[in-house]
């Protein structure tokens, strides 16, 4: 089974061909040892890696456009996470770089869904800047990298606060926003406690409680 999945090397590419195939057979290893896990969840791009099938579930993202989400449901894995759309504003990025926005958040609140939650908090969700780091950590930055350009950022205005955030951040805010009434026809509730982006964009979840 693993012959197929190692590319053959050029001339002056033999080391790293065989780097390669050994990292290959180690997680073979790995995921075929002798273990008592009921159900093994495995990346689809390491399916081929597997001995059997049996008892495994190939775990993957999956993005969908708005027009695809009335066979979703926040209960089922179905076909993969939920991913959300493909991003619109296409000029922030590289060229030829394309992304699906909700990456984290969309594929954690279905994963809530999964495991048969009644209720989902999320905290930290900010999808904005509140201070110079988006995060506490150094990693990642968020800045123009080989991925996006300076017309990724931007500033947006609520009323009377002006907050600074980025083109990704926003549109899934937005898909967030559109895939909302999911979670009542799924029965799952979710509330935010971020005091961000969601809260600005109008979600229900992110009401406080004097507005509720």
């Amino acid at each position: 089974m693993l012959k197929g999945i190692f590319n053959k090397s050029g001339a002056g590419q033999k080391g790293k061909s065989e780097e390669a195939r050994e990292r290959g057979f180690a997680f073979a290893r790995m995921l075929n040892a002798p273990n008592t896990a009921r159900w093994k969840l495995v990346n689809y791009r390491s399916w081929g890696l597997l001995d059997s099938f049996e008892h495994c579930i190939s775990l993957r993202r999956f993005g969908r456009e708005l027009d695809e989400m009335d066979g979703f449901s926040f209960r089922e894995y179905g076909d993969g996470y939920l991913w959300g759309w493909m991003m619109k504003n296409t000029q922030a990025l590289k060229p030829s770089i394309n992304t699906h926005v909700g990456t984290v958040a969309a594929q954690l609140l279905h994963h809530a869904g999964i495991l048969g939650c009644a209720e989902v908090h999320t905290i930290g969700l900010d999808l904005m800047f509140k201070r110079d780091r988006h995060h506490w950590y150094d990693h990642p930055r968020y800045q123009p990298d080989r991925f996006a350009t300076e017309a990724m950022f931007l500033r947006r205005e609520y009323g009377r606060r002006i907050v600074d955030t980025r083109w990704d951040m926003l549109e899934t805010a937005q898909f967030l926003r559109a895939v909302e009434y999911l979670f009542e026809r799924d029965g799952l509730a979710w509330v935010d406690h971020s005091d961000g982006l969601l809260k600005l964009e109008g979600l229900r979840c992110a009401r406080s409680d004097n507005d509720r």
